[in-house]
């Protein structure tokens, strides 16, 4: 073989290589195609698997397919059909006698409002964190075992929250990552303590915490500022920090039944206060600051300790009702009240 014939034989050599390794690349690429295509299929079984759970569940749970109720005025039910189910953003589950929610319930991502009040849940699976697109939750008249899971600090878009009547004897750690939360409804439960993260719901407008077994409020409490109603009725309090007085957006403060025996100082600064009520309380005397909240309409000091008149209750002129039954003023001091306040009706 000459010479001059080796580069022509170098060029097939080539040229069958790069034939070679291109035939492997599309074999491996349509391997992959194939597999990917074969995945795909698995995806949807996989879907199916999921939606199937729900509806076998749905069904053994007797919960209706997507329905009108007349009596919520809202449509409530799980949807039987694929379209509807992940299309899903306002899910009414209430009074079904629920004891439990499948894994597979935390796939409704699309789900914005949540209601499964009145049921028997006692835990929520680990799945439920997957639901991070709700703004508002009800969980209401259900037994959480005394505690929630770590994984409520997930759903960081809630703006409204109701664990009203849930047994619940202290809140996670993570509880302070709700920070979009504007209402949040604790009430009726067991509660002995706020967790320090707490402080960081600042955006909380509304928060209910009666009929719970709290002996104290922490300082930071005072950096709710946003609080406009605020509900301590029939708890353990024996006083208030005095960074209570920072919270002065509230109109409306409810601290009825509790064994308070002196208001701070700061209490004065709360001048947007138009509804009081510290009825049966062990208060003997009020702070002077009491008279720079000209604001109260409605005060109720009904079953306290007090036996002489503040002197500042002159001052609280846009008084329309006040109750002083309970305590141990005497007829003339009745009397020099009623004089200080002549617009007001007044109950001894």
């Amino acid at each position: 073989m000459s010479d001059k014939n080796l580069p022509q034989i170098h060029k097939q050599n080539g040229l069958a290589k790069t034939i070679a390794r291109s035939n492997k690349m599309l074999a491996v690429t349509q391997r992959i195609l194939q597999e990917a295509k074969q995945n795909q299929t698995l995806v949807s079984i996989d879907d199916e698997s999921w939606m199937q759970e729900l509806w076998d569940w749905a069904d053994e749970n007797k919960i209706c397919d997507l329905e009108w109720n007349i009596t919520y005025g809202r449509f409530c039910g799980l949807p039987r059909t694929r379209e509807k189910l992940l299309t899903l953003t306002d899910l009414i589950l209430i009074d079904n006698h629920l004891i439990e929610l499948p894994a597979s319930f935390g796939q409704l991502t699309n789900l914005t409002s949540l209601s499964l009040k009145d049921n028997h849940l006692l835990i929520l699976p680990v799945s439920f964190g997957q639901l991070t697109n709700l703004t508002s939750l009800s969980l209401r008249g259900n037994q959480l075992i005394t505690e929630l899971h770590e994984f409520i600090g997930k759903l960081t878009n809630l703006t409204s929250l109701d664990l009203g009547d849930t047994y619940l004897t202290e809140l996670p750690k993570s509880f302070g990552q709700l920070t979009n939360l504007t209402s949040l409804n604790l009430e009726d439960n067991q509660l002995t303590g706020l967790p320090e993260s707490f402080g960081q719901l600042t955006n909380l407008s509304s928060l209910n915490l009666k009929d719970n077994h709290l002996t104290g409020l922490p300082e930071f409490i005072g950096q709710l500022t946003n609080l406009t109603s605020l509900d301590l009725y029939n708890n353990h309090l024996t006083e208030l920090p005095e960074s209570f007085g920072q919270l002065t957006n509230l109109t409306s403060l409810d601290l009825y039944n509790n064994h308070l025996t002196e208001l701070p100082e700061s209490f004065g600064q709360l001048t947007n206060l138009t509804s009081l009520d510290l009825y049966n309380n062990h208060l003997t005397e009020l702070p002077e600051s009491f008279g720079q909240l000209t604001n109260l309409s409605s005060l109720n000091l009904h079953n306290n300790h007090l036996t002489e008149p503040p002197e500042f209750i002159g001052k609280l002129t846009n008084l329309t009702s006040l109750t002083l039954s309970g305590n141990h003023l005497t007829q003339e001091k009745h009397e020099s009240i009623k004089r200080l306040l002549p617009n007001c009706k007044i109950w001894f």
